[in-house]
């Protein structure tokens, strides 16, 4: 049985990787968010991307890499064929060092980018922030 590497989910997991599906990322988000608004608690994104001439191996291996390495408090979500963005409760070092360990811990290529949240922002202009990050680096 061969698998195919497009990505789909029912909802909640992706099928291929079974990390979280967007719209489960969204409502985590959401989540975070709010409660960063009540405590200040500084709140993360953390945009993986790995080419699109990556094979299924290679897609399986980066989603298990990330889930390994992010706290158990944080959640990875696979946003499309090849990317992968990590909600992380913690500030830019946090990130930073989370894809340090990714880096450390694979041969697989990949880009990242990283967005903090600030106070009012929506997750949907936190997700905007992060997509103008990965256009500028691409």
């Amino acid at each position: 049985m061969t698998i195919d590497p497009e990505y789909s989910h029912d909802g909640i997991h992706d099928r291929l990787t079974n990390c979280a599906a967007p719209p489960l990322v969204y409502s985590h988000l959401n989540r975070m968010i709010s409660g960063s608004g009540r405590t200040g608690a500084p709140l993360t994104l953390a945009s993986i991307s790995i080419s699109t001439l990556s094979s299924l191996e290679q897609i399986l291996s980066i989603a298990h890499v990330i889930n390994r390495l992010m706290r158990q408090e944080d959640l990875c979500g696979r946003t499309g064929n090849f990317q992968f963005v990590v909600v992380l409760s913690g500030s830019l070092t946090n990130g930073e060092k989370l894809l340090a360990r990714i880096r450390n811990a694979t041969t697989i290529e990949f880009t990242s980018e990283l967005v903090q949240w600030v106070p009012e922002e929506t997750s949907l202009q936190l997700l905007y922030r992060l997509d103008l990050a990965e256009e500028i680096t691409n």
